[in-house]
């Protein structure tokens, strides 16, 4: 940002004036521009949001809902709404509507990007006049890239221009998470593991540091001992040894604590590899115990029937036998 002069919007190089131009951007973009093709330019007549809304793949009332005003108009719709509409795309199987979000997309927030992880109504304006009526967007992009040097030229300025551009939007608090919540249980071994990592990283940036200057020194240690024929040199020698000799040992001080680290990782993998392995044990004894109780439940309805026909039986027998007695002792007639 040096060399560009705001004033006569150009590069200056040592009195050689250099500027990007229409023929050059065209060339860059695969759009080059032509006679008869029509070049794209920002009118105030916003583009209707029934159209949005059929882009979106929502109802104009949620869109609405989802969007944030300014200067009373629905225009900025965050990041999170975008992904949750091309998700349902996907989830539906309608490629055609995901290609066309996503290109939009890349319109709102790579080529166009007016808010932080927002779209705006302007770039879809492009988004729109470019696909329905063919216009040429190389002056557009070139304008925004002159307009973003000018201001970029001091980061303060640049700042505060961006800063400008949204002091009257009211972006929504998202009540529409994204992800869903982790469980408790999980996030803690998550934050144990990032932590351990993180040192890791830092132990591991910090071995490379020494060794970087261990190889150093015995570089610098291989230059002395070409110059051995006197005594100054013999000292520093001595000196680049005891150097060596100390980023050795802190080396390999940083070595043992590497492994440390990740022994400690590697016991909290076990103790989680563990815990699902208890918790997989216990549901399959849970689960044998219930096959248990059911079968001894089976047996136990099959003996309560068995001894239902036993008893039956011996009531039968009990009934004959009474009757049996009956008869026995009945008085017999006698003879005339």
């Amino acid at each position: 940002m040096y060399y560009w002069d705001s004033l006569y919007r150009c590069f200056t190089f040592n009195g050689i004036d250099l500027t990007p131009t229409l023929e050059e951007y065209g060339h860059m973009l695969g759009m080059p521009l032509k006679k008869q093709s029509p070049v794209y330019i920002y009118s105030k007549n916003k583009i209707a949001m029934k159209h949005i809304s059929n882009l979106f793949g929502v109802s104009e009332q949620e869109l609405a809902k989802e969007g944030a005003k300014m200067n009373g108009e629905t225009c900025i719709w965050p990041m999170y709404f975008v992904k949750q509409c091309m998700e349902k795309f996907a989830a539906k199987n309608k490629w055609t509507e995901l290609r066309d979000l996503i290109i939009a997309a890349i319109f709102g927030f790579v080529l166009f990007p007016t808010y932080k992880n927002s779209i705006c109504r302007e770039a879809l304006d492009v988004y729109f006049k470019m696909m329905n009526e063919g216009r040429n967007l190389v002056p557009a992009i070139l304008a925004d890239t002159f307009i973003a040097l000018n201001h970029k030229k001091i980061e303060e300025e640049y700042e505060e221009w961006f800063q400008n551009r949204g002091k009257n939007l009211s972006v929504p608090e998202a009540t529409h998470p994204y992800f869903p919540p982790l469980p408790k249980e999980t996030i803690q071994k998550f934050e144990v593991e990032r932590e351990l990592r993180s040192k890791l990283e830092q132990v591991k940036d910090k071995l490379l540091k020494y060794e970087r200057e261990v190889k150093s020194l015995k570089e610098e240690l291989d230059k002395v001992n070409e110059q051995l024929h006197d005594k100054e040199t013999r000292g520093r020698m001595d000196d680049l040894k005891k150097k060596i000799l100390a980023s050795q040992s802190e080396t390999s001080r940083y070595k043992r604590k590497h492994e440390r680290i990740m022994a400690n990782l590697e016991q909290c993998k076990k103790q989680k590899i563990e815990a699902e392995d208890d918790a997989k044990a216990k549901t399959l004894q849970c689960e044998k115990l219930k096959q248990q109780f059911f079968k001894a439940k089976t047996q136990y309805n099959h003996y309560t029937q068995y001894i239902e026909g036993l008893q039956t039986q011996y009531d039968n027998l009990s009934q004959s036998m009474h009757e049996l007695q009956s008869q026995n002792e009945s008085p017999k007639p006698t003879g005339g």
